[in-house]
């Protein structure tokens, strides 16, 4: 057998069953839910221990749909769509939905992207950072970088720098990961606390508590064959 093909059927063994839209109206019942990870990944990785979902890297889905859409393979995602502070201000959430966290499959690595173009981080950490929205109409230009977009050829979707092909990613394979989305909305409060675990806080002030509530929404399940 095939390495490849035995590792994924391991794999797709190990991936969950549920039954999304029941566990889903379930969570939703209970209201606001304590964060168990501050940070930007804190939604998701709720979310998906709420549901019985391990944290995982592989490029395979999250979970099998074990209800409506049987026997489906889904990627689950998940993002803040209101924010609001108790007591304080309420905003809707205007930044882009993260679909893939994926490094170049060809040509220069992240760590030579950031080591190339990076930049010393803002916060106070003893890091180098490199952030920023590259699109395919027009350069884009920032901290460290100048004259930097994308283009897709032939399926690849390239980092260019001025003319420069920098790295690659293979859009089939990126593609067959997120064929299915199961994309979850939430309503996001940071409420005054005194528990004393600030990293469970928000890190401007680390007064704040940071808890997720399901929108009262239906779930928003798409099911798309990118590849078509």
């Amino acid at each position: 057998m095939n390495l490849n093909l035995e590792f994924n059927l391991i794999m797709i063994w190990n991936i969950p069953r549920i039954d999304f839209i029941s566990l889903m109206n379930q969570i939703k019942k209970e209201g606001f839910i304590s964060t168990m990870r501050g940070g930007p990944t804190g939604i998701g990785y709720t979310l998906e221990s709420l549901l019985g979902i391990n944290e995982n890297n592989h490029n395979l889905h999250d979970y099998i749909d074990d209800g409506k859409f049987k026997d489906h393979l889904f990627e689950l995602k998940a993002n803040r769509s209101i924010i609001r502070f108790i007591p304080g201000k309420t905003k809707k959430n205007k930044s882009m939905l993260s679909l893939v966290t994926q490094a170049p499959h060809e040509g220069l690595s992240n760590r030579k992207l950031i080591g190339k173009y990076g930049y010393p981080a803002t916060d106070g950490r003893d890091t180098v950072n490199l952030y920023t929205t590259l699109v395919c109409t027009r350069y884009t230009n920032g901290k460290n970088i100048k004259n930097m977009k994308i283009e897709r050829q032939n399926g690849l979707l390239y980092i260019i720098h001025k003319n420069e092909k920098l790295s690659h990613y293979n859009l089939i394979k990126i593609f067959k990961k997120i064929t299915s989305l199961a994309i979850v909305r939430t309503e996001v409060e940071y409420r005054l606390c005194k528990c004393g675990n600030t990293k469970l806080h928000d890190r401007k002030t680390k007064n704040y508590h940071n808890l997720v509530k399901k929108l009262k929404k239906p779930v928003n399940v798409i099911i798309e064959n990118l590849e078509e």
